[in-house]
């Protein structure tokens, strides 16, 4: 019962917080008369053209401001993939060459298998190919013998 009462509360609530709809004409003709035009004059006309004129230009600003923000998080998410298709080229010639080196055969690369979701440094033990023994500073890991 309690939390009928105060979902009903919430909602009674949120219906007051919501401002009414607003009337821009009506709101230029008061701005207007507030500035001492009578109705119907030629100087009333004159200002709520202005204000209308305004507020167009207004809604033109947050328009383009909007579009411009929209490219700009187009143009840094292009950046992001740039940079995120590197570091995994870089990532994938390391590995071959550590592979290489090791003379381990080339089981293929995963950088996600290898950093996984938690975005923790690399570790030994989660490179293909490698066994690994003990936890922390006494962790040892060798190369899997391609035997």
């Amino acid at each position: 019962m309690r939390v009928v009462l105060m979902l009903g509360a919430c909602l009674a609530l949120a219906a007051c917080d919501a401002p009414p709809p607003a009337d821009p004409v009506a709101d230029d003709s008061a701005r207007c008369a507030a500035a001492g035009f009578a109705p119907g004059s030629e100087e009333m006309a004159r200002c709520m053209r202005t204000a209308s004129q305004e507020r167009q230009g207004d809604a033109d600003r947050a328009a383009w401001q909007a579009a411009q923000d929209q490219r700009t998080a187009e143009r840094e998410q292009a950046r992001q993939d740039r940079k995120d298709a590197a570091d995994d080229a870089a990532w994938r010639k390391h590995s071959e060459e550590v592979q290489e080196m090791m003379g381990m055969p080339a089981v293929g690369y995963d950088r996600d298998a290898i950093i996984g979701d938690d975005d923790q440094p690399p570790t030994a033990s989660r490179i293909p190919g490698m066994e690994c023994t003990g936890i922390g500073d006494d962790e040892s890991c060798d190369a899997l013998s391609s035997d």
